[in-house]
C-alpha cells in the first residue's frame, strides 16, 4: 500500500476545510509497523467480531485475541485516545466521537464538529482536540468537551494558532505543537485563549508530543530530532534527545523511556527519559511507514501505514522481531492503549477497532 505523507496528510485536511493532511513522503500520525509475520490473511485461531457490522473481510489479528469493529463509515478517522470509559477519536472531516470501550453497536456518540481536528487526548474530566483550520494562519485552536458531551460546542483552551497538529494533557495543562508556527507550548486546561506558556520556538515542524509528570517530549518532523522541554519552561532552549533522525513523526512515553516513529527510515526508536547520549536504540526496522505509536510501560505498539500492521516489541526489545497484532487494516493511523486492549483507527477502511487481549 501507498504510504500516505505526513504532510500530505495535514493537507488533506486543509483542502477539506479541516480534513487529515501533511505532505512530506513520510506518515504523520499513527502507523507503527514491523518486520515480521504480516500476512494477508486471517489467523486460524483468531477471533474477529464486527459488533454487527459485518465487515470481516479486513481484519487481522493475533491468534486468542478478539478483533472488534468499533465503529464505521467514520469520516477519516485520523486520531484516538481512551480513558477507562470510552474511546474517543477525531474524524478528519469534520467530527469528534466516543463509543464505549464494551462497544456502541456501532453507532457511536457524537460530540462536536470541528474543523479539521487532528490530535486528540483525554484526561479524568475533559477530552481534547486540536482544530487545523487550513490556509487560514491563526484560525488554529486547541478547544476541550466534558466526558459526558458539551452539547456540540467545544470551549477554547487556545485560539489563534496558525497550524496546530498534536495534543497531550497531564490533566493540569494541555501541550501541543503547532507545525507552521513551528512552536510547541502549553496551557491550564482552564484556558489561556490569549496567552499561552511558549516552551519552544523555531523548531523545524514539530508533530507528536507526549508527557510525563516532569517533561513535555515532541519529535520534530522537519529538523529531524526530538526534543524535551521541562512543564513549565526551559527557557526557550529544549534539550536534544536524538538528531539525525528521519522524518520522526509520533511519541509516546512511559516511567523509563520515549519511544517515537521514523517514518522516512522505517523505524522504531527508543531513548531514556534523561537521556542516551544522543544515540537511541532501534526498537524495530524495515517497518513500512510506522506513524502512530503507545506504551503500556511493558510493550510499545504502533501502526504500520504502508503494511497496513499494527505491530507489538517488548519495551526491553523483541530481537528486531515485532509481533504482527492485526494485519489487513488500510492506513491504520492513531493508536491507544489500556490495561487490556488495543484501539486504533484505521484512515482508510474509515473503521475504529479493539483488539483483546493487547
Amino acid at each position: 500500500m501507498k504510504l500516505i505523507a505526513p504532510s500530505v496528510l495535514l493537507a488533506f485536511i486543509s483542502s477539506c476545510g479541516g480534513l487529515v493532511a501533511s505532505g512530506d513522503g513520510g506518515v504523520d500520525g499513527g502507523v507503527v509497523d514491523s518486520t515480521a509475520g504480516s500476512d494477508g490473511g486471517r489467523d486460524a485461531g483468531a477471533d474477529v467480531q464486527t459488533d454487527g457490522s459485518g465487515d470481516t473481510g479486513l481484519d487481522v489479528h493475533a491468534d486468542t485475541s478478539t478483533l472488534t469493529t468499533l465503529a464505521v463509515a467514520q469520516g477519516s478517522p485520523f486520531d484516538i485516545a481512551v480513558d477507562p470509559t470510552n474511546v474517543y477519536w477525531t474524524n478528519a472531516d469534520g467530527d469528534v466521537m466516543k463509543c464505549p470501550i464494551g462497544g456502541c453497536g456501532l453507532k457511536p456518540t457524537f460530540l462536536a464538529t470541528q474543523q479539521g481536528p487532528i490530535g486528540i487526548a483525554v484526561d479524568l474530566i475533559n477530552v481534547y482536540w486540536v482544530s487545523n483550520v487550513s490556509g487560514n494562519a491563526g484560525g488554529g485552536s486547541v478547544v476541550q468537551c466534558a466526558l459526558a458531551g458539551c452539547g456540540g460546542t467545544p470551549s477554547p483552551v487556545a485560539s489563534s494558532l496558525d497550524q496546530p497538529n498534536f495534543v497531550a494533557t497531564d490533566g493540569t495543562n494541555v501541550y501541543w505543537t503547532d507545525f507552521s508556527a513551528k512552536t510547541v507550548a502549553q496551557c491550564p486546561v482552564g484556558g489561556c485563549v490569549g496567552s499561552p506558556t511558549l516552551l519552544a520556538s523555531a523548531q523545524g515542524g514539530p508533530l507528536g508530543v507526549a508527557v510525563d509528570s516532569a517533561n513535555v517530549y515532541w519529535v520534530d518532523f522537519s529538523g529531524n530530532n526530538v526534543m524535551k522541554c521541562a512543564i513549565g519552561g526551559c527557557g526557550d532552549t529544549p534539550a536534544t534527545l536524538a538528531s539525525g533522525q528521519s522524518a520522526p513523526s509520533r511519541i509516546a512515553v512511559d516511567s523509563m523511556n520515549v519511544y517515537w516513529t521514523n517514518s522516512g527510515t522505517g523505524t522504531v526508536m527508543k531513548c531514556a527519559v534523561g537521556g542516551c547520549g544522543g544515540v537511541p536504540t532501534v526498537v524495530a526496522s524495515s517497518q513500512n511507514g510506522p506513524y502512530g505509536i503507545a506504551t503500556d510501560g511493558i510493550s510499545v505498539y504502533w501502526t504500520n501505514q504502508g503494511a497496513s500492521t499494527v505491530m507489538k516489541c517488548a519495551t526491553g526489545g523483541c530481537g528486531g522481531l515485532p509481533t504482527t497484532m492485526a494485519s489487513s487494516q488500510n492506513a491504520p493511523l492513531g493508536i491507544a492503549v489500556d490495561g487490556t486492549s488495543l484501539y486504533w483507527v484505521s484512515f482508510t477502511n474509515r473503521n475504529v477497532m479493539k483488539l483483546t487481549p493487547k
